[in-house]
Protein backbone atom coordinates (compact mmCIF):
# COMPACT_ATOMS: atom_id res chain seq x y z
CA UNK A 1 0.00 0.00 0.00
CA UNK A 2 0.90 3.50 -1.04
CA UNK A 3 2.15 5.53 2.17
CA UNK A 4 0.52 8.64 0.99
CA UNK A 5 -3.01 6.71 1.06
CA UNK A 6 -3.07 7.14 4.81
CA UNK A 7 -1.99 10.99 4.82
CA UNK A 8 -4.74 12.03 2.19
CA UNK A 9 -7.42 8.98 3.52
CA UNK A 10 -8.93 5.97 1.44
CA UNK A 11 -9.27 6.25 -1.99
CA UNK A 12 -12.72 6.96 -3.86
CA UNK A 13 -11.88 4.88 -7.06
CA UNK A 14 -9.60 1.72 -7.42
CA UNK A 15 -8.97 -0.47 -10.00
CA UNK A 16 -6.90 -1.65 -13.13
CA UNK A 17 -4.93 2.00 -14.73
CA UNK A 18 -5.85 3.92 -11.63
CA UNK A 19 -3.12 5.25 -9.36
CA UNK A 20 -4.95 5.69 -5.81
CA UNK A 21 -2.88 8.53 -4.41
CA UNK A 22 -3.81 10.37 -7.43
CA UNK A 23 -7.52 10.29 -7.37
CA UNK A 24 -7.53 10.76 -3.35
CA UNK A 25 -5.10 13.90 -4.23
CA UNK A 26 -7.28 15.06 -6.75
CA UNK A 27 -10.63 15.12 -4.55
CA UNK A 28 -8.90 17.00 -1.99
CA UNK A 29 -7.72 19.46 -4.62
CA UNK A 30 -11.08 19.90 -5.82
CA UNK A 31 -12.44 20.53 -2.07
CA UNK A 32 -9.77 23.25 -1.85
CA UNK A 33 -11.06 24.40 -5.22
CA UNK A 34 -14.77 24.67 -3.85
CA UNK A 35 -13.94 25.86 -0.63
CA UNK A 36 -12.21 29.01 -2.28
CA UNK A 37 -15.00 29.61 -4.42
CA UNK A 38 -17.60 29.34 -2.27
CA UNK A 39 -15.32 32.02 0.01
CA UNK A 40 -15.21 34.28 -2.93
CA UNK A 41 -18.86 34.28 -3.54
CA UNK A 42 -19.31 35.13 -0.02
CA UNK A 43 -17.04 38.21 -0.02
CA UNK A 44 -18.32 39.21 -3.25
CA UNK A 45 -21.73 39.37 -1.83
CA UNK A 46 -20.60 40.35 1.49
CA UNK A 47 -19.08 43.83 -0.41
CA UNK A 48 -22.31 44.02 -2.98
CA UNK A 49 -25.67 45.87 -2.64
CA UNK A 50 -27.68 42.43 -2.32
CA UNK A 51 -30.67 42.52 -0.21
CA UNK A 52 -30.22 41.01 3.20
CA UNK A 53 -31.51 37.56 3.70
CA UNK A 54 -35.55 37.10 4.45
CA UNK A 55 -36.38 41.18 4.30
CA UNK A 56 -38.17 40.11 0.47
CA UNK A 57 -37.21 40.04 -3.11
CA UNK A 58 -35.69 43.20 -4.63
CA UNK A 59 -35.69 45.68 -1.81
CA UNK A 60 -32.37 46.78 0.23
CA UNK A 61 -32.17 47.74 3.49
CA UNK A 62 -31.79 51.69 4.13
CA UNK A 63 -28.79 52.14 6.17
CA UNK A 64 -29.51 53.38 10.07
CA UNK A 65 -29.48 57.34 9.87
CA UNK A 66 -27.12 56.98 12.92
CA UNK A 67 -24.42 55.87 10.23
CA UNK A 68 -24.52 57.91 7.74
CA UNK A 69 -25.12 61.03 10.18
CA UNK A 70 -21.83 60.18 11.86
CA UNK A 71 -19.98 59.00 9.16
CA UNK A 72 -16.31 58.83 8.55
CA UNK A 73 -14.01 56.22 9.30
CA UNK A 74 -16.36 54.95 11.88
CA UNK A 75 -19.56 54.67 9.07
CA UNK A 76 -16.71 52.68 6.78
CA UNK A 77 -15.63 50.49 9.68
CA UNK A 78 -19.29 49.44 10.23
CA UNK A 79 -20.09 49.06 6.94
CA UNK A 80 -17.16 46.97 6.13
CA UNK A 81 -16.55 44.90 8.74
CA UNK A 82 -19.49 44.88 10.91
CA UNK A 83 -22.34 45.04 8.85
CA UNK A 84 -21.03 41.64 6.94
CA UNK A 85 -21.97 39.72 9.87
CA UNK A 86 -24.23 42.23 12.22
CA UNK A 87 -26.45 43.00 9.11
CA UNK A 88 -26.76 46.66 7.89
CA UNK A 89 -29.66 47.44 10.79
CA UNK A 90 -27.76 45.13 13.52
CA UNK A 91 -29.53 42.90 14.17
CA UNK A 92 -27.49 39.71 13.52
CA UNK A 93 -29.09 38.85 9.84
CA UNK A 94 -25.75 39.96 7.70
CA UNK A 95 -24.65 38.06 4.97
CA UNK A 96 -22.33 35.81 6.47
CA UNK A 97 -24.29 35.17 9.68
CA UNK A 98 -25.77 32.42 7.49
CA UNK A 99 -23.05 30.20 7.47
CA UNK A 100 -22.54 30.35 11.64
CA UNK A 101 -23.35 28.32 14.19
CA UNK A 102 -24.32 30.64 16.77
CA UNK A 103 -26.00 33.95 14.99
CA UNK A 104 -24.25 36.89 15.63
CA UNK A 105 -25.65 39.54 18.61
CA UNK A 106 -28.34 41.88 17.47
CA UNK A 107 -27.06 45.10 18.23
CA UNK A 108 -30.36 46.33 18.00
CA UNK A 109 -31.92 44.72 21.30
CA UNK A 110 -33.14 46.90 23.98
CA UNK A 111 -32.44 44.86 26.59
CA UNK A 112 -28.64 44.17 25.47
CA UNK A 113 -28.36 47.58 24.94
CA UNK A 114 -29.72 48.31 28.59
CA UNK A 115 -27.24 46.34 29.63
CA UNK A 116 -23.98 46.43 28.16
CA UNK A 117 -21.19 49.10 29.17
CA UNK A 118 -19.51 50.95 26.14
CA UNK A 119 -16.63 49.91 27.41
CA UNK A 120 -17.41 46.07 27.14
CA UNK A 121 -18.77 47.40 23.54
CA UNK A 122 -14.79 48.55 23.26
CA UNK A 123 -13.09 45.29 24.05
CA UNK A 124 -15.49 43.25 21.93
CA UNK A 125 -14.59 45.39 18.76
CA UNK A 126 -11.03 45.79 19.68
CA UNK A 127 -10.42 42.47 20.80
CA UNK A 128 -12.80 40.28 19.06
CA UNK A 129 -15.48 37.96 20.94
CA UNK A 130 -12.68 35.84 23.10
CA UNK A 131 -11.84 39.03 24.65
CA UNK A 132 -15.38 39.22 26.22
CA UNK A 133 -16.32 35.80 26.49
CA UNK A 134 -17.82 35.44 23.13
CA UNK A 135 -17.35 33.65 20.22
CA UNK A 136 -14.09 33.43 18.25
CA UNK A 137 -15.90 34.08 14.90
CA UNK A 138 -15.85 37.96 16.07
CA UNK A 139 -12.69 39.14 14.37
CA UNK A 140 -10.41 41.46 16.58
CA UNK A 141 -10.13 44.79 15.28
CA UNK A 142 -6.61 45.57 16.67
CA UNK A 143 -5.82 48.34 14.80
CA UNK A 144 -8.98 50.94 16.13
CA UNK A 145 -7.01 50.33 19.73
CA UNK A 146 -5.08 53.76 19.05
CA UNK A 147 -7.97 55.51 17.22
CA UNK A 148 -10.29 57.18 20.19
CA UNK A 149 -12.43 58.96 18.07
CA UNK A 150 -12.64 56.00 15.32
CA UNK A 151 -14.23 53.67 18.98
CA UNK A 152 -15.92 56.63 20.61
CA UNK A 153 -18.28 56.78 17.06
CA UNK A 154 -18.16 52.85 16.52
CA UNK A 155 -19.92 52.86 20.51
CA UNK A 156 -22.34 55.84 19.18
CA UNK A 157 -23.36 54.33 15.39
CA UNK A 158 -24.13 50.72 18.10
CA UNK A 159 -25.63 52.91 20.27
CA UNK A 160 -27.82 54.22 17.64
CA UNK A 161 -28.91 51.16 16.35
CA UNK A 162 -31.32 51.06 19.51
Amino acid sequence: MNPGLKKWGTPILEGPGLCPHDVTAFVSKRRVRWLAFGLAVLMVLSCSGTPEPGRGSGSIIQEPKIVASIGGEAAEVFRSRCATCHGTTGRGDGLAAKSFPVKPRDLSDSNWQARVTDERIRRAIIGGGPAVGMSPLMTANPDLADKKSVMDDLVLIIRGLN
